[in-house]
């Protein structure tokens, strides 16, 4: 079977007979929405799941890339969720006691 992942244009999920998911590929599409929804504060297990792919092979692309668009997701989503937090501490710090 083939699904759809969640709005990912021309990205699919392919499900062997088996059950399990088949090699699924990243395309940069993707890694702007993933980049867009880690710098709005969504953690990577939210954001696997909106991009159609289980948490573990999210992780795998952001801890160990292996090809050129996998890197550039793992640099990207590193600097969204240092902004982020970077962020967070700057309207911590700028709350009226």
């Amino acid at each position: 079977m083939i699904w759809p992942s969640f709005g990912a244009a021309f990205s699919f999920v392919t499900c062997t007979d088996d059950g399990t998911m088949a090699k699924y590929k990243l395309t940069y599409e993707l890694v702007e929405k993933a980049v867009g929804m880690k710098s709005n504060g969504l953690n990577d297990c939210d954001i696997a799941a909106a991009i159609g792919v289980c948490k573990q092979t999210f992780s795998k692309w952001i801890n160990h890339p292996e090809t050129k668009v996998q890197r550039e997701l793992s640099e990207r989503i590193k600097k969204a969720e240092s902004s982020y937090k970077e962020a967070l501490l700057e309207t911590i710090r700028g709350a009226p006691c």
